[in-house]
């Protein structure tokens, strides 16, 4: 009890101290006067955060106190300041997209924030945990001046050379980070989590905290928080696997490729989990769990048998039988030829 009590009391200081100085605010300001590469997304350019700019030499892990987000903050990043975003009540400005070379998760330790991630809009509340991939593109909103979040951002080689050997291979959140780390298409640009007061998971968060705020420039502290990190990572997917054990309803492959079969046209991960009751992020689990695919492989094997058994039984226009299973006649032409080797209507003379 003591031990959390001075956890408690220390994390206190270390937001006081950075709302009063602002140090943090100053440094980044300092850091992002150096170009960042920019790219397009959606009609958009948008910044990517490079790693030297983020971390120190010799840093795998860096955190980074966010307290709510100014106007010097956003005139700094005014190359992007008239992306358009979904509209949040009451904010006037709202800060642009952007992506990372690095990992990133953030933690609401006070109020709440939010978030539009892919164009995927969220609110987060106390206790919630938010982890990005690589590839999303996204935006965080602090709309008081009393919501607290902490970003903590991981270098991708940590991840490669220690920390994805000494996870559990079977779980979520490995998967997550190989699938990320391999540039391969996700389901879910990011994973949620919340940790419940007095848990393992927010005492590992809150420890990384203080040590780093504490102790920055000692060197022992990154082999400290990499320890840290690693317990933290354990310890979310045990619980999420206890949130699955907690379900009522184990899905088998044949309602999975039942469902898929009769939606594959309209369907997605979405309507399906919806369908069985399940969050996304647990229909994601399993899927791979009965049949070692996502979503978009299962729908797409789908589409295609449904391709071949119209175009060898049926007369039916090959534009028609695009749309009637969800594609336009152009990119039906071109997966269908990737997939089978040949155009739909050399299938259809050979088949019919």
């Amino acid at each position: 009890m003591m031990e959390k009590d001075n956890l408690i009391k220390q994390l206190k200081e270390i937001v006081k101290h950075e709302l009063n100085t602002q140090e943090q605010l100053r440094n980044r300001l300092k850091k992002h006067q150096l170009q960042h590469p920019v790219q397009q997304w959606d009609g958009h350019e948008i910044t990517i955060y490079q790693t030297e700019n983020f971390f120190e030499p010799g840093q795998d892990i860096a955190i980074i106190f966010d307290s709510k987000y100014t106007k010097p903050l956003l005139e700094d990043f005014s190359v992007n300041a008239e992306i358009p975003l979904i509209a949040i009540p009451d904010f006037p400005i709202t800060p642009p997209y952007h992506t990372h070379e690095f990992f990133e998760f953030f933690y609401v330790y006070q109020g709440k924030c939010y978030s539009t991630i892919e164009g995927q809009y969220r609110e987060f509340q106390q206790g919630d945990i938010c982890l990005y991939s690589l590839q999303s593109v996204h935006n965080i909103i602090k709309p008081e001046e009393t919501d607290i979040i902490f970003n903590i951002l991981i270098r991708p080689s940590l991840l490669k050379e220690t920390f994805l050997t000494m996870l559990a291979d079977n779980n979520p959140i490995t998967h997550f980070f190989v699938d990320s780390l391999q540039d391969k298409e996700l389901e879910n640009p990011y994973m949620l989590f919340h940790c419940e007061p007095g848990s393992s998971i927010e005492f590992y968060l809150q420890k990384m905290i203080v040590e780093y705020f504490s102790n920055k420039s000692n060197e022992g502290t990154q082999k400290y928080l990499k320890i840290l990190l690693l317990g933290f990572l354990t310890q979310l997917a045990a619980e999420y696997g206890k949130e699955l054990d907690l379900e009522q309803l184990d899905l088998t492959q044949i309602q999975i490729m039942e469902y898929i079969s009769n939606h594959y046209a309209d369907g997605t991960l979405a309507k399906m989990a919806e369908y069985f009751h399940y969050s996304p992020r647990n229909m994601i689990y399993y899927l791979h769990k009965h049949t070692g695919k996502k979503f978009s492989e299962l729908q797409k094997e789908a589409r295609i048998q449904a391709m071949k058994r119209l175009l060898s039984t049926t007369k039916m226009p090959v534009s028609k039988i695009a749309e009637e299973v969800g594609y336009s006649i152009k990119f039906a032409s071109t997966v269908f030829k990737q997939e089978i080797g040949m155009t739909m209507s050399q299938y259809r003379k050979q088949h019919q």
